[in-house]
């Protein structure tokens, strides 16, 4: 547990750092750069990360999951992963051009060309990570990443400043990557050994396969949504969705990454004994309870006056949207963490299983809200999140040898509180009706956070520990 606990700060550490320096990257970059290269770098963007499926096949979990390790193994994933690189290098670099001309976007060409040289440089380095992060060396990769971007922004500064335009975000991407691998080669202990073996790889096919397919279902379902609405409600409704979302989003993968990054090597020791897996299980939900579900009940319950004040009149839709995506946030925030479980445990079929099951159940949401309305969209977006819930649930904690009835214990001491928050956010918020909505947001925020925390000391003494402990 106490190395658990060390994974979660050195990776909440990691995760603040590069908050800030993406916060900063915004500020300085978006007043040296125009937004026509954003556009470019977004269309580059979506291929780049449309490719990272595939970087490599799944072997990276594979290997921090694994049992035993063989210097065979590593060696061989190291040459597939690094083939890998070269190969997504090259089929990005042929398809530069045709989708410039498609985009009509004549920079695309070589933006996209120069950022897949990010592919094999990765590549070659991707099982140094896996390694260190299969020994939770976390400490190490903090430095490496934050350290990394912090070159990257520095760099990407600078080109901007000397007329570069859309390649001072491509030469980001570079020096972070470039950095980031020459960073982990020297901090690593381990070198390639000879050549690759294929009966080495066959063990790890099923699992890496399976999660592989996965990965590809889930981006298919999580931009599904821009697709249909775009196309069935057009720009209008779909900027208004895609705000909402980024703001249920933002919070929430920034708490369950740090969770999750550190709770899957964790859970990998420990796959051959059920107790202290599920001990490990209930334990990162428990925090990331207590994190998430505040956050997104106090976006739900000051939504309209949130809205009114940050963003203004012209988003009078936004607060509908919210007011069913927040909650869909907080089921989110329990499902996100199954993944580890099945990864851990070497059953990527059955996470590649349920993956089809939800992607179905949320493409469907989504043609079914779009014909009615962009807050019908999340509301049925919510309601699949709910039908996905259970199945999610059911099969998880069967891996663990548990059931429902002893993980609700561990969800009772966040959602009694936030119901109390909300309550009180609620009756303030009609006793102070006639202020201006910012004097309101500000109460409502103070309010919330001090009735969360007097109910969680009070009534939840040991969670109350938890937090506190967490937050230092």
């Amino acid at each position: 547990m106490s190395s658990l606990k060390s994974s979660a700060r050195w990776l909440a550490a990691a995760q603040v750092g590069k908050i800030v320096l993406q916060l900063l990257s915004m500020a300085v970059l978006a007043r040296l750069l125009s937004p026509s290269h954003y556009g470019v770098m977004a269309l580059a963007y979506m291929v780049i990360n449309f490719a990272s499926l595939f970087r490599d096949l799944g072997t990276s979990a594979a290997i921090i999951q694994s049992r035993q390790l063989s210097d065979e193994l590593k060696t061989s994933v190291f040459w597939l992963s690094s083939m890998l690189g070269l190969l997504l290098f090259a089929l990005l670099a042929l398809l530069a051009h045709p989708l410039a001309l498609y985009y009509a976007a004549p920079d695309l060409d070589w933006v996209l060309a120069l950022g897949a040289l990010s592919f094999p440089i990765a590549g070659s380095t991707a099982i140094h990570q896996a390694l260190l992060e299969r020994s939770a060396n976390f400490r190490v990769l903090t430095f490496v990443e934050v350290g990394a971007q912090a070159a990257g922004l520095g760099t990407a500064i600078a080109a901007a400043l000397a007329g570069w335009g859309v390649y001072s975000l491509v030469v980001q991407i570079l020096v972070i990557t470039v950095t980031s691998a020459t960073a982990l080669v020297c901090l690593s202990p381990w070198r390639p050994q000879g050549p690759p073996r294929l009966q080495a790889l066959k063990s790890l096919m099923g699992f890496s396969g399976n999660l592989t397919g996965f990965s590809l279902i889930n981006f298919v379902s999580r931009n599904a949504d821009t697709a249909i609405i775009g196309r069935m409600l057009g720009a209008m409704p779909l900027g208004v969705y895609s705000l909402a979302y980024k703001l249920m989003l933002f919070p929430l993968q920034s708490i369950t990454y740090v969770a999750n990054r550190a709770l899957f090597p964790e859970l990998s020791k420990h796959q051959d004994d059920k107790s202290a897996f599920r001990a490990l299980y209930f334990d990162a939900v428990h925090y990331v309870s207590l994190l998430a579900f505040p956050v997104m009940a106090g976006m739900w319950v000051a939504r309209q006056e949130m809205v009114s004040v940050v963003f203004g009149s012209k988003w009078a839709d936004l607060p509908a949207v919210l007011a069913w995506l927040a909650p869909a946030g907080i089921v989110q925030a329990v499902v996100s963490t199954t993944g580890t479980v099945f990864m851990a445990q070497g059953r990527t079929d059955v996470l590649f299983r349920l993956g089809v099951g939800a992607a179905v159940a949320l493409v469907t949401a989504f043609v079914v809200g779009a014909n009615t309305g962009i807050v019908a969209v999340a509301m049925c977006y919510f309601a699949a999140n709910i039908f996905n819930f259970v199945p999610q649930m059911y099969f998880t904690l069967r891996q663990m040898d548990s059931r429902i009835t002893q993980l609700l214990p561990r969800l009772l001491p966040a959602s009694a509180s936030c119901l109390i928050m909300i309550s009180v956010c609620a009756g303030l918020n009609v006793m102070m009706a006639s202020l201006p909505d910012l004097v309101r947001l500000a109460a409502m925020a103070l309010a919330g956070a001090a009735s969360y925390a007097c109910s969680l000391s009070i009534l939840f003494k040991p969670s109350w520990s938890v937090l506190t402990r967490s937050l230092r």
